[in-house]
């Protein structure tokens, strides 16, 4: 499966205000993660119109997660590209038995599989993952 550069910019963006749980200014974002500020703008206005980010203006001003407790992969995937978690029906074969076959036997399944697991991966378990110290034997 492939990911647009929106989703895995914007999923680096989560972590990094997941990580700070403060009001972390764009240009500190952008530093971190040696991307555009442009872009990130771009990226972190998918993110607020869909309530997953707020943004404070002012001199301290910044962003933040609104809810980082129930805040899934799911969430910010379906934010950033609707088409990864869109499932409707575009396949439209002549043969309308086996098109429903697909539909009903491969490509919904999958689907469904790939959402459970999305929701199933929360925010602040990568948080704690990435925090996690290593050890080396």
């Amino acid at each position: 499966m492939k990911y647009s550069t929106k989703v895995r910019y914007g999923l680096a963006v989560v972590m990094v205000l997941a990580e700070k749980k403060e009001i972390t200014a764009l240009i500190t974002i952008a530093n971190r993660l040696g991307l555009s500020k442009n872009y990130l703008e771009q990226v972190l206005h998918l993110l607020k119109s869909h309530q997953i980010v707020e943004s404070i203006k002012g001199p301290s001003g910044g962003y933040k997660l609104i809810n980082l407790e129930d805040l899934d992969l799911y969430t910010v995937f379906s934010a950033l590209d609707s088409d990864l978690t869109d499932s409707t029906d575009e396949q439209r074969l002549d043969d309308l038995k086996l098109n429903q076959l697909l539909n009903n036997e491969v490509y919904t399944p999958i689907e469904e599989n790939i959402t459970k697991q999305l929701k199933s991966i929360k925010i602040k378990d990568l948080v704690k993952l990435n925090q996690a110290e290593m050890y080396y034997i």
